[in-house]
């Protein structure tokens, strides 16, 4: 895979996924006091979202796309093992003070599974019974997990004289690590403050 597979292949369904997202918060605002709120299109965004990242931590990893044996386990091990998530995992929301910076993660991975894939596959297996974790939470958990997969995945295929900015760029989060990228005639280096918070968004512009 190059980059303009991954672009193509990957990156243009991400920001898919991500504008369906972004088109529900005209209805539910992104806040922590709406975190419980389920429906049946986060439960369409959670089951979507959620496969993608079972295809990118394949991609990610270098497993067989076909070899669905794998699992959460084996991506954890494989990222441990080859230090493929070794930067800052920390994601900044775009426009949201009050969630301006999330751990989608947690910070005990890889040692240990992320809730909202437990969450996922409880909705996968049973919704009858989960439906309730079709949320606002799980959700937004995701999709910026899906987001950090992304750019791994990207930081993993690009050439190395390559700029290292994904086009477009998402417009929901950022990333908390540094960032070296090429322009016509320089190479500079960005860094993201940690006590960063976004300005206010209009995400329909």
């Amino acid at each position: 895979m190059d980059k303009v597979q991954f672009s193509n292949f990957y990156w243009k369904y991400y920001l898919h996924l991500e504008n369906e997202f972004i088109n529900t918060t005209e209805f539910v605002m992104l806040d922590e006091n709406n975190f419980e709120t389920f429906s049946i299109e986060y439960q369409k965004l959670l089951l979507a979202i959620g496969s993608e990242c079972e295809i990118i931590f394949r991609e990610l990893c270098g497993f067989d796309s076909d070899d669905t044996s794998k699992n959460i386990v084996d991506f954890r091990d494989e990222i441990k093992s080859s230090n493929l998530m070794d930067l800052n995992n920390q994601v900044h929301i775009m426009g949201v003070s009050s969630l301006s910076l999330i751990e989608p993660f947690g910070e005990t991975w890889p040692n240990q599974t992320p809730t909202w894939w437990r969450e996922y596959n409880k909705v996968k297996h049973g919704r009858t019974l989960n439906y309730k974790k079709a949320n606002l939470e799980n959700v937004l958990y995701t999709l910026a997990s899906l987001y950090l997969l992304e750019e791994y995945l990207h930081r993993k295929v690009r050439k190395q004289n390559e700029e290292d900015f994904i086009r477009p760029e998402s417009t929901l989060f950022a990333l908390s690590w540094e960032r070296k990228y090429s322009s016509m005639d320089k190479v500079t280096l960005e860094e993201v403050d940690p006590s960063f918070v976004a300005p206010m968004l209009d995400y329909k512009k």
